[in-house]
């Protein structure tokens, strides 16, 4: 769509002579190099070596693919009209993106309530420090995990707490492993039937209180997927 945008805006094409000097300056070789190995190649490694990357990955790099086209065509010209184009397609193409913005969740949402996206870690997050609040009247100190929950519950918790997470010591070294878990006590959390979470959660605290959690997100008059988890509320002094 990028693409499609800038050739309307260059339309109709208009070329430089061919008697023009072209640049031939080491620079535009090297930004090329640079665009094909931070841009081109990581998709291609990825692929085969079966490595996922994440969406945003290449966002701060793509601003390269332009210049990159424009070093290939080194006889195509950008005139002042152009740019002026240029400018109303993106400021029309941010318009849509901005009107879209609130309805996509809610389609998306609607017909994929049970996408990965919408996973309740906010309402999980909310339950878990309910629960320890209930019990010792004061702000959720640590969250052990894994560090997909854990991240997600330290985050949306009001009481923002501290995590330990993967049950390796190196992962998270703001934790004084295991004297500062032992001393504020901490919340556990495992997905249902993950058993090797849940042994992890036995060697730290043994007997701490266990809870079954069941939540799930309403939106628009539809529900969301449900996570089960397991919850261990270890007390501080355990």
């Amino acid at each position: 769509m990028p693409l499609v945008g800038a050739t309307l805006a260059l339309w109709p094409l208009r070329w430089k002579p061919a008697s023009k000097p072209r640049l031939t300056r080491p620079d535009a070789f090297l930004v090329m190099v640079i665009c094909a190995v931070l841009v081109a190649a990581p998709p291609l490694f990825a692929i085969p070596l079966h490595v996922q990357l994440k969406a945003a990955w290449g966002n701060s790099l793509f601003f390269l693919i332009p210049i990159v086209v424009l070093l290939l065509l080194p006889r195509l010209q950008v005139t002042r009209r152009s740019v002026a184009s240029s400018a109303l397609i993106a400021g029309a193409w941010l318009l849509v993106m901005l009107v879209a913005a609130p309805v996509y969740p809610w389609l998306n949402f609607r017909a994929r309530p049970d996408s990965g996206s919408y996973i309740p870690t906010s309402e999980l997050a909310k339950e878990v420090t309910r629960l320890w609040r209930e019990r010792y009247g004061t702000p959720l100190p640590l969250v052990v995990s894994k560090f997909d929950l854990a991240a997600a519950v330290v985050f949306y918790s009001p009481d923002h707490p501290r995590m330990y997470a993967d049950f390796v010591p190196a992962f998270s070294p703001w934790i004084d492993y295991p004297a500062e878990l032992h001393r504020k006590g901490f919340v556990g959390l495992c997905r249902e039937d993950d058993r090797a979470c849940e042994i992890e959660l036995d060697k730290i605290a043994p007997g701490a209180e266990r809870v079954d959690l069941a939540v799930s997100r309403k939106f628009a008059g539809t529900n969301g997927r449900m996570l089960k988890a397991e919850v261990r509320i270890a007390r501080p002094g355990f």
